[in-house]
């Protein structure tokens, strides 16, 4: 386990799963060897493999419905275009942590991916209601706005973007 980690680190993922496989091999029950190779996986791409991992986690132990390896499952899905799936899965999140307003960040961009502005929309202005400075979604929501034909309120969006976050990437 430990000689994963450490390729791991080094950001040598092929060697990491090796290591990780093998130890997951000996030894299937241990959960932070699992997530790892999930992890491990995930930095590869290959994600049908990671999704595999977090699920045997998750079987392995009901308690360990962490909100990290279930938004690498989620991340897993979309990457695989798989957004119902992924739709699933934050559907749990959001039932266990309600005022999560990463989570509901991440809805919001997973219901705009799966074409759903209306409700992509009422999830950022969630999450604005909750913190007015979350400049992703506030962002997110200024393009659904020019998108739907609301360019003074989109407007209105990113000045209040800028001026809340003047040094940040997202502007």
């Amino acid at each position: 386990f430990n000689l994963g980690a450490l390729h791991a680190q080094r950001g040598h993922y092929d060697q990491a799963i090796i290591a990780y496989q093998n130890f997951v091999d000996r030894y299937p029950v241990h959960p932070e060897a699992r997530y790892a190779l999930g992890n491990a996986y995930l930095h590869v791409g290959r994600y049908p493999e990671a999704i595999s991992q977090y699920n045997k986690l998750m079987e392995l132990d009901a308690e360990v419905k962490q909100t990290a390896v279930q938004e690498r499952l989620a991340y897993a899905h979309i990457q695989l275009n798989q957004f119902e799936a992924a739709a699933t899965v934050y559907r749990d999140l959001i039932a266990q942590a309600p005022d999560s307003l990463h989570i509901r960040f991440r809805i919001g961009q997973l219901t705009e991916a799966l074409g759903r502005p209306a409700l992509a929309q009422h999830e950022y202005e969630e999450v604005l209601q909750n913190n007015p400075n979350y400049a992703e979604a506030r962002y997110h929501l200024a393009r659904l706005l020019f998108a739907a034909d609301k360019p003074a309120e989109a407007e209105a969006h990113l000045t209040h973007l800028v001026a809340a976050n003047p040094n940040s990437t997202v502007t």
